[in-house]
């Protein structure tokens, strides 16, 4: 099954899985009432930290499925409510775990986002989510919620008891998840059901399935990202820029006078297609990563182009659409100093070309552009603004104008 998954997107879902464990294990010491309490919220903090910073993540789920295998006999029933050895675990949520688990061990490591990622040449290293994989995590809720119906369908004809409003919703919504698991027009609704079952679901006891963890995460990963397209996939794109200037490097040939007040991000749309152009400050770190963030998350390399402010494309492509302002007269160059309009489009700056890139990137980085025009556009410009001012103190200045990429991706950048 073909998905949208990049590393950046299972990265997010692994720090939502790991945020809970941080906070449990680091609070956990201050109301332990025994030794082995403040041990076990310790380990429970360490796992915590190692997952939100992807490391060892394959040796943890090993880990546990190695524990779940040798306390595999101690599950008496595994489709019923039977206690297995772990206090307060029901057989069916560790079904549940042990399937997710499975799937962080098999998941091809270092994605990007993730520890082992850190320093690569290619931002994204290839990684993809298998679709035998993905395949494999939809078959998994298929076999769970066959099996689940019949438990409880025959434990309803032996207790000749009636079924409840909610116990029906729950059978009602397992029906459709399966009916409509097999098209892929309709793989959407069936994710949909997955959910709304789960929540159906949920009982004061907060050991049932639908409320671990592990479950969240596991119905999270048979979610597809490409469901969500990006922006320009959608429409073709009226001209858009996104223009900043920068404090060019001293040995840089400036194209923009120096102003305290820069912004190291702008975008333009790409004349010869849909795709924004992305122009970055080449002496900044921190646009640099940036940069690589939007390359490792277009895999394809269809939706985005990339151009430092001090090569020759911005000069081309900017220089057109700038007025002379009184500073740039002293230097004899053109570059938009302010907030400024195209003949044929609009100007993005700031916290809006952050978003225009997400949008373009799609998935689950949209929803991520969504959550970030829910304030006030002022307030995300103040917070933009106050990292701008102090990214070069930061982040140490790269070595050269254009991030170190394989030739493959470099081919995307501009000069």
């Amino acid at each position: 099954m073909r998905n949208g998954w990049t590393g950046g997107q299972i990265s997010l879902v692994r720090v939502a899985f790991a945020l809970p464990l941080v906070f449990v294990g680091a609070c956990g010491p201050l109301a332990a009432t025994r030794g082995v309490e403040a041990v076990l919220s310790l380990a429970l903090l360490i796992v915590g930290v190692l997952f939100l910073c992807g490391a060892y993540v394959r040796v943890l789920a090993g880990l546990y499925l190695a524990f779940a295998v040798w306390s595999t006999p101690g599950v008496r029933s595994l489709w019923s409510d039977a206690p297995i050895p772990v206090a307060g675990v029901t057989s069916a949520s560790w079904v549940v775990g042990l399937a997710f688990f499975s799937v962080v061990l098999l998941l091809p490591r270092a994605p990007y986002g993730s520890w082992p990622a850190r320093g690569r040449v290619d931002p994204g290293g290839g990684w993809e989510f298998p679709r035998w994989l993905f395949a494999g995590v939809w078959v998994f809720w298929i076999a769970f919620h066959v099996a689940t119906a019949a438990r409880e369908l025959a434990e309803w004809r032996a207790s000749g008891a009636e079924l409840g409003a909610l116990a029906w919703l729950e059978l009602e919504l397992q029906a459709l998840f399966v009916i409509f698991v097999w098209s892929r027009r309709t793989r959407a609704w069936a994710w949909l059901a997955l959910v709304a079952w789960s929540v159906a679901s949920v009982r004061a006891d907060a050991t049932d399935v639908s409320f671990s963890p592990t479950t969240v995460v596991l119905i999270a990963l048979t979610f597809d990202p490409a469901w969500i397209p990006s922006r320009a996939a959608q429409v073709a794109l009226p001209r858009l820029d996104a223009l900043s200037i920068p404090r060019p490097p001293a040995d840089a040939r400036p194209i923009a006078p120096t102003r305290t007040d820069a912004q190291p991000i702008a975008s333009r749309s790409d004349p010869r297609g849909a795709r924004p152009i992305v122009f970055f400050d080449g002496g900044c770190a921190l646009c640099h990563g940036f940069v690589r963030f939007a390359l490792a998350e277009d895999r394809e390399g269809t939706r985005l182009r990339f151009a430092p402010l001090g090569g020759a494309t911005a000069e081309r492509e900017l220089a057109a659409h700038a007025p002379l302002c009184d500073d740039e007269r002293e230097l004899g160059v053109h570059a938009p100093l302010c907030d400024s309009v195209v003949a044929d489009g609009e100007v993005l700056v700031r916290s809006r070309a952050v978003v225009r890139v997400l949008e373009a990137l799609g998935g689950l980085w949209r929803i991520a552009a969504w959550f970030v025009q829910l304030p006030p556009a002022a307030w995300s410009d103040d917070v933009y603004d106050f990292v701008a001012a102090r990214r070069k103190r930061w982040f140490a200045p790269p070595k050269s104008a254009c991030p170190l990429l394989p030739p493959e991706i470099a081919r995307r950048l501009d000069a």
